[in-house]
């Protein structure tokens, strides 16, 4: 190979995060054509990870170097919400992230490539793909191993949590959580409540809220917030609160007199 290609390839390591991907396009832009990267895979300086994507030959990129490249250099609308997002923030007991299940939150129109849902990373994926709440709204840039990548903060992981009930998380594991959100922002919960568009979602995330007395409640503008019209019924044999109009699972109850009845 010529000192050309050999250039290119020294130049790009200068920029090129250790332990990430390189896309086929972000290469072509700093002047690496497809069939110079296979002049690069056939000398054995990167491996291909499947179509349109290759790693350093002498490194194990895992999930985090791949979602890397899709927010950075494809420009996706994908990150780390939900159970996922709050375990990597440190603040829940009842939460572990390890080699498990990673999920992926992103806009239902976005096309995630193959060669990043079919690598063998160290977790399995699961992308939940909904327009419930703005794709760009309350996340934070957030250190996993080394590697930067967008992730919920934990006002937004809450609402995502929620919207995955009781399917990818029970509401016994729920209530627990929530009893450790009680440093949450208010301007920070106030919009993204007012951009929520899942009823079922904002009137339990305002119920735990208010029944785990957490202090950013008492400075959220709930004439601000619409919770949708008619009764919500959650759950089947659930108790009714009142003011939010659902019926809710009873282990959610705090099972006061005053609550509610059974349905």
């Amino acid at each position: 190979m010529g000192t050309h290609p050999r250039n290119l390839l020294k130049n790009l390591l200068t920029y090129w995060p250790p332990n990430t991907v390189a896309t086929s396009a972000w290469l072509a832009e700093h002047g690496i054509s497809r069939f110079l990267t296979r002049q690069y895979i056939n000398s054995g300086w990167v491996k291909s990870l499947g179509y349109g994507a290759v790693i350093r030959a002498h490194e194990k990129v895992d999930w985090p170097g791949g979602l890397w490249a899709l927010q950075t250099q494809t420009k996706l609308s994908v990150h780390v919400g939900g159970k996922n997002a709050i375990a990597l923030q440190g603040r829940s007991h009842y939460l572990h992230f390890g080699q498990e299940e990673l999920t992926l939150f992103a806009r239902r129109e976005t096309r995630i490539p193959k060669w990043f849902l079919k690598s063998p990373w160290s977790v399995s994926l699961r992308v939940v793909k909904t327009n419930f709440l703005d794709s760009t709204l309350a996340l934070n840039d957030f250190n996993v191993s080394g590697i930067n990548v967008k992730i919920s903060s934990l006002e937004r992981a809450a609402l995502e949590l929620l919207s995955l009930a009781p399917r990818h998380a029970s509401y016994d594991e729920i209530n627990l959580i929530f009893e450790n959100f009680n440093t949450f922002r208010p301007e920070v919960v106030q919009a993204l409540l007012m951009n929520c568009k899942n009823s079922k979602v904002i009137r339990l995330f305002l119920y735990l809220a208010e029944l785990h007395q957490h202090p950013w409640f008492l400075q959220l503008d709930l004439e601000k917030i619409s919770i949708g019209s008619g009764v919500l019924q959650i759950s089947k044999g659930g108790v009714f609160i009142k003011k939010y109009q659902m019926i809710i699972p009873k282990e959610l109850s705090d099972r006061r007199e005053d609550e509610g009845s059974l349905f």
